[in-house]
């Protein structure tokens, strides 16, 4: 026979429980334990329904900054999407097999398609790799390490749409993109730092795990010389316009194959000193 407890018999138990849980608080205390030590450890664990996690910090976090700093949900409320959304359909090779369409790799054990080709030194080299996200994980157990993880995802989703556009405009013949994605590591620490600046400020975690993941170098812009178009239409606007066209046009040509400095720095090195 199954018996079921009335709810005098829970409200028995549970006054049983907390009379045996001070019993021991006392004792604890008489032999010379510190009273806060002694709660933290008799402490209630939270129900799974009370547990914070990454899902609600995220939402919360992405509803406050429409308040705080209205100018950067646009941005950053993208990437902290992520830590919940995942990128379930993204491999972690930026080849151009694997970029500019669905990863042709079997991965596991069966390893790369001949296509593909990874190198030896990636974070993650199995194309079975996928980041899920942490959309349930406690918000107090988010360490560094997940952080930084998280962010370099981030940069090779960042890296792989610069390749699968570099496919497209070498196929037409135009300049390739140089973008490799640190861009889009920096946002998302950016704004995982925030949100973990908010939460501190809310008093719900009692850390910033981002504050300790290294923000990436910025990448330089690649310098280039002008395809012969491009010169012609910069010497017709300079030959055609200015106070003197004719010096203009003279000191052009020198710096067909430089970076074109503007006719101010140009004239400043003819001046006399």
């Amino acid at each position: 026979m199954t018996t079921i407890n009335s709810p005098t018999d829970g409200a028995a138990e549970g006054g049983q429980q907390y009379d045996q849980r001070e019993a021991m608080r006392a004792t604890l205390i008489a032999q010379g334990y510190d009273p806060t030590v002694v709660d933290s450890m008799l402490a209630t664990p939270p129900t799974p329904e009370e547990i914070y996690r990454v899902r609600q910090a995220v939402a919360e976090a992405i509803t406050a900054m429409r308040r705080d700093p209205p100018r950067s949900e646009k941005t950053w409320a993208p990437y902290l999407q992520l830590l919940v959304d995942g990128m379930p359909d993204m491999c972690p090779c930026s080849c151009p097999a694997c970029a500019a369409g669905t990863c042709p790799c079997p991965g596991g054990a069966d390893g790369h398609d001949e296509a593909c080709v990874m190198t030896d030194d990636e974070l993650h080299t199995d194309c079975a790799a996928r980041y899920l996200g942490i959309p349930d994980l406690p918000v107090n157990q988010v360490t560094r390490s997940v952080v930084a993880d998280a962010a370099w995802w981030a940069g090779r989703r960042g890296l792989k749409r610069t390749v699968a556009r570099n496919v497209k405009r070498e196929a037409a013949g135009r300049n390739l993109l140089h973008s490799d994605g640190r861009g889009a590591r920096e946002q998302f620490i950016q704004a995982t730092r925030w949100m973990f600046t908010w939460m501190t400020d809310e008093e719900k975690v009692s850390g910033n795990p981002a504050k300790k993941v290294k923000l990436p170098t910025r990448q330089e812009a690649g310098a280039r010389a002008l395809t012969d178009v491009e010169f012609l239409e910069v010497y017709g606007v300079a030959v055609s316009t200015g106070n003197d066209p004719a010096l203009d046009g003279l000191i052009q040509p020198e710096f067909r194959g430089d970076h074109l400095p503007g006719r101010s720095g140009v004239t400043q090195r003819l001046e006399p000193s």
